[in-house]
């Protein structure tokens, strides 16, 4: 047995750290990896912006003509406003449900209720907007009800209303479990003593409630604020036309119909200019950390939780919320079970779209875990320590940074590049899956990098006491313990790729479509039996992915995180 094996064992001999010299950036095998990692993000990024620049207005004089039409600024406020309209109405929304799930605490149906407001994280956009339609549409169920009661309205769907509405389904349950997770954290003393002194109820708001969710309310309302200015699908079906146009379908259109390369780059640099601004005040702010979900403390009760008029409120909001959660759901699945139609699914372009789906989603998903497996490679630290240098935080910038440049705007810099080059219907699976893996890689790195972290913190100086090799270590120690999170990574990123529509929209065509871009065609010919059969199928593969995600996270529960036997 060596002496550092024997150290490690032994509990006479102290243990000390390996003396190990510092090596140069260039010479260090685990940041190399990592600057591996960053140069496979960065450059699908740059190659993009490279695409938009090669568009350029060709002198100065060109570009302010273009920046001064009065569609691009008519574009650019109505992107604002309906951001600003929708985070408003998510906060508000968020702020009333996170109050009333605190207060009545423990309920039959909590934890359904908490799952439920988890699936508008990863439901495609294009399959709610249906919902949407089947329930507030003309021929909607809300419609028929008014039309019951004897009530004439001109309310419709389409517009700022529809994408409002949309918005609230996707950022309410968000704002909700972040300021009920802030709520949490107020300790019990609090309550039990607003509860002895006999606070009324504005007291208890502004004392006790106020003061635990302002400290995250303006992160909150920034990353919604984000959120919603990204928004392609919902403004694109629900806009109704160019008076309700954000910038990114602007840019859409710009291509695809207008084919105005020149409009479409100044809309890209406006975008760019929007999102980088809004990531900094994000980064200012510091972006929310979501609580778990059922983490909601039985030792702790709210003042009023027993009143009989808080206890109706408090009821009348949530179930108005799971509604809302729930009729946009039972609406695809209902529509799709009545349109059912083998002829449809057994299609020849239907079988390839799917196979098209689930082959870009599983390509993205892998490749988005590899590029952060090697941005997690100056995690093997030589002295087994967890480090805590610049490469940390620039390494969770660089991940975060790429929310800077929405999706659209990225395809819309390889649509133009690969025009050059007159290589856009050859390259298009590829774009497609790189952008898509760009897409989730956020996601990805949010699940693996906890738990990297955790498994060097708690094991590192042990692996490097015992000198294990990098592929003794990765067997023995990084695998059992990552394995879960792993499963978890790419069920997630598989069930946010198969459903989405951004990247595939500017190259979709006869020869490559995936299954959204099979039902947006299909409600631009006005087929609505065949979308909601294709939404109902999509459905159902994304609920197969969260169901296999929901395994992967219920056997990772209870983990300790220590090393597993080894054998000497």
């Amino acid at each position: 047995m060596s002496r550092r094996l024997f150290a490690a064992g032994s509990g006479d001999v102290p243990v000390t750290e390996p003396v190990c010299r510092k090596v140069p950036f260039w010479r260090s095998t685990r940041k190399g990896l990592t600057f591996l990692g960053l140069a496979l993000l960065l450059m699908p990024v740059i190659l993009a912006l490279a695409g938009l620049a090669v568009f350029a207005p060709p002198g100065v004089r060109d570009f302010m003509e273009t920046l001064r039409d009065a569609y691009v600024w008519h574009v650019v406020g109505f992107t604002f406003l309906q951001a600003l309209l929708s985070t408003l109405l998510s906060l508000m929304g968020g702020l009333l449900l996170a109050r009333s799930l605190f207060r009545r605490g423990a309920f039959a149906g909590r934890v359904w209720l908490e799952r439920l407001m988890l699936l508008p994280m990863v439901l495609p956009q294009i399959v709610v907007v249906l919902g949407f339609l089947a329930v507030w549409g003309r021929q909607g169920w809300i419609r028929h009800l008014i039309y019951l009661a004897g009530v004439d309205t001109d309310v419709s769907i389409y517009g700022l209303t529809g994408i409002l509405m949309a918005h609230a389904f996707y950022n309410v349950p968000l704002a909700a479990r972040l300021l009920l997770a802030r709520l949490e954290g107020v300790p019990g003393e609090y309550w039990r003593l607003a509860a002895q002194l006999g606070m009324p109820p504005l007291r208890v708001f502004t004392l006790v409630e106020w003061p635990a969710m302002r400290t995250v309310l303006p992160g909150v309302g920034v990353l919604i604020f984000m959120l919603c200015a990204t928004s392609f699908t919902v403004v694109l079906i629900l806009g109704g036309g160019p008076a309700a146009t954000t910038l990114e379908v602007a840019i859409y259109q710009a291509l695809r119909f207008d084919f105005m390369p020149e409009r479409a780059m100044v809309l890209s640099l406006l975008q760019l200019m929007l999102m980088a601004a809004v990531h900094i005040i994000l980064r200012y702010f510091g972006a929310p950390e979501q609580g778990e979900a059922g983490s909601f403390r039985r030792d702790v009760r709210h003042p009023f939780a027993y009143r009989a008029g808080a206890r109706v409120w408090d009821v009348a909001v949530i179930t108005m919320a799971a509604l809302y959660l729930i009729l946009p759901l039972a609406a695809v699945i209902i529509d799709g079970v009545a349109a059912f139609s083998t002829t449809v699914l057994l299609r020849e372009e239907v079988m390839d779209a799917v196979l098209t789906s689930l082959s870009v989603s599983v390509a993205a998903a892998h490749f988005a875990l590899f590029v952060v497996f090697l941005m997690l490679a100056y995690l093997h630290h030589p002295r087994g320590i967890l480090p805590d240098d610049g490469w940390t935080r620039f390494s969770d910038a660089i991940a975060s940074l790429v929310l800077v440049v929405p999706v659209v705007t990225l395809a819309a810099g390889w649509f133009l590049l690969l025009l050059v080059f007159d290589a856009v219907e050859l390259m298009a699976p590829v774009v497609v899956i790189v952008l898509n893996a760009i897409m989730v890689l956020p996601f990805v790195w949010r699940v693996l990098n906890p738990a990297a972290r955790m498994v060097q913190d708690r094991n590192g100086r042990l692996t490097v006491q015992l000198a294990m090799g990098w592929r003794a270590r990765v067997r023995l120690v990084d695998w059992p313990l990552l394995k879960k999170a792993v499963g978890l990574a790419i069920a997630l990123a598989m069930a946010m790729s198969v459903g989405d529509l951004g990247s595939i929209a500017l190259f979709g065509s006869e020869s490559f479509h995936t299954l959204p871009w099979l039902i947006y065609r299909a409600l631009g010919s006005y087929r609505s039996d065949e979308a909601a059969s294709l939404s109902l199928l999509l459905l159902i593969m994304v609920g197969g992915f969260l169901s296999v995600a929901g395994l992967f996270e219920t056997s990772a529960e209870g983990r300790k995180g220590t090393v597993p036997a080894v054998k000497r």
